[in-house]
């Protein structure tokens, strides 16, 4: 493929070319190796020499939306790392790739936010939990129907797993009916989320319905984000 050809340069028909090359040329079922492919093919392509700088930058950009919209974190970074930021700084878009990345933080192999929140006058955050293999995060309200069904069976399925520890983060306007349900949560970590959706914590892991859970390993990375309490369970019955 000829990149100064100006016809070329001015379709779409590069890009989606590229596209296919990178993505549906070499294909396997091991995601090391596949992550591998990847690399291979960006590098072939991005490694050849191009006289328009504007075609180099808008590829790059296009290989880090699909990656990321994919949530791969190993390409993002290393497209990231190896060609992105080594581009001119005239072909930078900081702003829409700083936003792109942001978006990624609460990905699956990423580290999950720490937060700190009150227990008995005393300061307590995430990062410093060290009591468990696996951490359970669950965002949800006593206002939320499902949530109601859901967060006592999760209390009921943990309560005896000594190597799974849940932090559960009610969503509230007030202290009232946290109070009321969570004295029966006495092996979790009980946490007041006041203002509701505005709750820092809430913003802070993009919380936009209840329940929503996160599962951490022992270094508190996002292994796994299950949709409901059923996927819960088939986590850890797997």
């Amino acid at each position: 493929m000829n990149f100064s050809d100006k016809t070329l340069i001015n379709s779409t028909f590069i890009t989606q070319s590229i596209l296919d090359y990178v993505f549906y040329l070499n294909i396997s079922d091991d995601i090391d190796v596949q992550n591998k492919l990847y690399i291979n093919a960006i590098n072939k392509v991005l490694g050849k020499p191009f006289e328009n700088n504007k075609l180099r930058s808008d590829l790059i950009n296009t290989l880090l939306y699909a990656f990321a919209q994919n949530e791969n974190l190993t390409i993002t970074d290393y497209l990231t790392e190896n060609y992105y930021n080594k581009q001119p700084i005239e072909y930078k878009t900081d702003a829409a790739i700083n936003q792109l990345l942001e978006s990624l933080k609460l990905a699956i192999g990423r580290t999950a936010p720490d937060f700190a929140w009150k227990k008995n006058g005393t300061t307590k955050h995430l990062y410093d939990l060290n009591n468990a293999d696996t951490y359970i995060l669950v965002f949800w309200s006593t206002e939320c129907s499902h949530c109601l069904n859901e967060i006592p069976q999760l209390y009921e399925y943990t309560k005896d797993k000594t190597d799974v520890h849940v932090i559960d983060i009610a969503l509230e306007n007030n202290n009232i009916n946290f109070e009321k349900y969570t004295k029966k949560f006495k092996k979790w970590s009980n946490v007041l989320g006041l203002g509701k959706w505005e709750n820092n914590i809430a913003t802070n892991y993009e919380i936009v319905s209840t329940p929503t859970y996160f599962i951490l390993d022992n270094n508190k990375k996002i292994i796994a984000k299950p949709a409901f309490i059923k996927d819960v369970k088939s986590f850890y019955n797997h």
